[in-house]
């Protein structure tokens, strides 16, 4: 084969690999660009959706209430103070973390994000799309367990949930946030418990099954125990 053929096929060999990396290194731009874009557009809609979440001295309230779980005593006992500080105006967003179920949307996102490659995973966003519900209905709990007798306003909700929600972790949790109301909560508590409900009787004995003889006591009598003896 004479060279100058030989040299032309090289050439043309050289200029399909050239424009088949630069395809690739196109293709990559466009996915890059529109990881960027989908992340970008994510973070606008969940930062909106976070937007009922005070701010109180640079924190979130959800921030002060996982740092109860995982500061020290004085970390520990600032996050009490900042939840008996917003009082019943914290009540709307612990009632909303009871109800929160992760969406569709984003247990969909969140498979989606995962199947990418790690370097267009950025943390920020990997951080927003995990689930949640578990960690808020922890925080709810927490927080109702601070406020005691300030978030009495939430007795009615709380008591609905327990009676009516079709789901049963849900109402679970709504007669564990009734205890850890205190007296506030324990008129409901023992209305269903000598009520005429079998199925919610059994729930909310169940519910409580772990507290002590004393606090038993406190909810099923009918006289009322100082809010003091409420165990913290």
């Amino acid at each position: 084969m004479p060279s100058s053929i030989c040299a032309k096929l090289s050439a043309r060999m050289v200029c399909v690999v050239t424009l088949d990396l630069v395809k690739k290194r196109r293709l990559m731009l466009v996915l890059t660009g529109v990881t960027v874009l989908l992340a970008g557009m994510f973070t606008i809609v969940l930062v909106l959706l976070d937007d009922h979440d005070p701010v109180l001295e640079g924190k979130r309230l959800s921030e002060w209430l996982g740092l109860r779980d995982t500061g020290d005593s004085v970390v520990r006992g600032r996050a009490d103070q900042i939840v008996q500080q917003l009082g019943t105006n914290a009540v709307p967003l612990l009632l909303d973390w009871i109800q929160c179920e992760d969406l569709e949307w984003k247990r969909t996102a969140n498979r989606y994000f995962s199947k990418l490659p790690r370097v267009l995973q950025p943390n920020f966003i990997a951080v927003r799309l995990r689930p949640v519900s578990e960690k808020q209905h922890h925080m709810a709990l927490v927080g109702f367990m601070i406020l005691d007798k300030r978030g009495a306003n939430a007795v009615p909700e709380l008591s609905r949930l327990m009676r009516t929600s079709s789901r049963p972790g849900q109402s679970i949790l709504a007669v564990q946030c009734l205890y850890e109301l205190g007296e506030s909560g324990a008129p409901e508590l023992r209305a269903a418990l000598n009520g005429l409900d079998p199925e919610l009787r059994v729930r909310v004995t169940n519910s409580l099954a772990q507290i002590s003889p004393r606090d038993w006591q406190r909810i099923t009598s009918t006289s009322p125990t100082p809010t003091s003896e409420h165990p913290r």
